[in-house]
């Protein structure tokens, strides 16, 4: 009995691994972002949010609809079976969405909200804060990108700059405040089109990125009262990815030791696991015939101060 316990949690620690190190998307405050489970479940679905040890209901999904639960009415509006939009979003929407398909975990999403903001008149010089260790990585390229299209990129050992299509003469990053880990963008003269979120990074000459701190920062445009003009809602978040290759080499490690443990103890020759479900894109997915009896729960698990 012993033995066969040690075997199912060895399991599961495969299982956790492989699932943790799925996916992570980094957005800005106030943004919405698209949340997507990677199979559509026939039986008991459920999704939770985990930061610590309180959990609160976000959405279930009703007849293949997704459904917001108390306290979060207005900011979840249906996408597929498998995905919904989480619009608005808080400090407090940082943290781990777990989508679970027959009480198994199959996909896991790190949520990064970015709290950082810069104001500045039309027509005004605006610098965009970031800051990376540099002092021992004098090689490492310096990028700035909007929306994900790149601004300016440059290397501080030989000089060269590239710039984005219309950047050229009016950003730059100072090559005396690199020396002291002071890698922001300044914009010479801001314009309305200037409005967005920029993303901050360091990145190898491998192309390997490193985000700076803040990740991001969302530049307001100021205009005078008689030229304000509305603006349409931002989409949901292009979906950023965190960058977490360190932890999927950690998890194929942890892994490969875990299977290793398995084989030890338990003898088990090779064989798969298998979720139920079928694969589940970004596109509306036709609901089951017994959709009645889906039941997707998306649950928010807010921690504590220790």
């Amino acid at each position: 009995m012993a033995q066969l316990r040690v075997c199912a949690l060895l399991l599961l620690l495969i299982i956790t691994i492989a699932v943790k190190c799925d996916s992570g998307i980094s957005t800005t405050l106030g943004d919405s972002v698209k949340l997507t489970a990677s199979k559509n479940c026939t039986g008991v679905t459920e999704s939770k949010l985990m930061t610590g040890d309180i959990t609160v209901p976000v959405a279930k999904l009703v007849n293949g609809t997704w459904m917001a639960q108390p306290g979060y009415e207005g900011r979840i509006k249906h996408h597929s079976t498998c995905s919904l939009v989480l619009t608005q979003l808080n400090y407090n929407d940082n943290g781990l969405f777990e989508f679970f398909c027959g009480g198994s975990v199959v996909t896991l999403t790190q949520l990064e909200v970015v709290v950082s903001y810069k104001s500045v008149p039309e027509g005004g010089q605006a610098t965009l804060p970031c800051h990376s260790l540099t002092a021992r990585r004098p090689a490492q390229l310096i990028r700035w990108e909007k929306d994900g299209a790149l601004v300016i990129e440059w290397d501080p050992s030989s000089g060269g700059i590239r710039y984005g299509a219309g950047f050229k003469g009016n950003v730059s990053i100072s090559p005396e405040r690199y020396l002291s880990g002071d890698i922001s963008l300044t914009l010479a003269r801001a314009q309305p089109e200037d409005q967005a979120v920029y993303w901050c990074y360091t990145q190898e000459k491998d192309g390997r990125k490193q985000r700076g701190n803040p990740a991001a920062v969302r530049l307001i445009i100021e205009r005078p009262p008689d030229q304000i003009l509305s603006t349409p809602p931002h989409p949901p978040s292009s979906q950023t990815p965190s960058e977490m290759g360190d932890w999927t080499n950690v998890g194929i490690a942890a892994g490969g030791i875990s299977i290793a443990l398995i084989f030890f103890f338990c003898g088990w020759g090779a064989r798969s696991y298998r979720l139920n479900g079928s694969p589940c894109g970004g596109s509306d997915v036709e609901t089951p015939s017994n959709s009645n009896k889906l039941s997707l729960i998306l649950e928010y698990k807010r921690g504590t101060d220790d």
